[in-house]
């Protein structure tokens, strides 16, 4: 079966209840991908992912590149400046 590290790649990421307007690559912070729970392909992972964000009363997860929790939030932006902030220039 799949595993959710192969849908989700390498760097950090993002996945977030509904990316309407925020998806594909953040391009102030290189590498970072946006990934929607709203977007078809989320297969098994569906259920587990939006059954965590409900328990931890979030609409969205920045995953660093080992798979950990970076940080929780609904804002984007404000997740992604931290981790840029947190990462140095190579980020």
């Amino acid at each position: 079966g799949q595993r959710l590290d192969d849908l989700l790649g390498v760097g950090p990421c993002v996945i977030h209840r509904s990316l309407a307007e925020y998806s594909g690559e953040d391009d102030s912070v290189p590498g970072m991908k946006a990934f929607s729970v709203d977007a078809p392909g989320w297969g098994p992972f569906l259920t587990p992912l939006v059954g965590w964000l409900d328990e931890h009363g979030v609409d969205a997860v920045l995953l660093r590149p080992d798979r950990y929790v970076f940080a929780t939030g609904d804002c984007l932006v404000t997740m992604a400046a931290a981790w840029r902030e947190c990462a140095g220039p190579q980020a």
